[in-house]
């Protein structure tokens, strides 16, 4: 298995089917890392490489929307409150 760095994901015509390479660091096999087309629209990379590159934890801006609390994403919006109208 290799390490290979794609910047744009691409479908890969083979023998065997069609297969989707996804953009950012992906792991794959020899034979598709030696592949004309894959070689040509990726970077290769060492495992070293491809753990440095990749977060060990999920990024704090991924927080599920239940979990955000409106009034801190209003501040961090720096946008004016709105009152809600009072209802005759």
């Amino acid at each position: 298995m290799k390490f290979i760095n794609v910047l744009e994901g691409f479908k890969l015509n083979l023998a065997e089917g069609v297969r989707e390479i996804g953009a950012g660091i992906q792991e794959v096999e020899d034979e598709i890392a030696a592949h004309w087309f894959v070689v040509a629209n990726s970077t290769p990379l060492t495992a070293k490489q491809a753990k440095a590159r990749q977060p060990d934890e999920p990024a704090a801006e991924a927080v599920s929307e239940s979990a955000v609390d409106p009034a801190a994403e209003q501040a961090a919006t720096n946008e004016p409150a709105t009152e809600p109208e009072p209802v005759s």
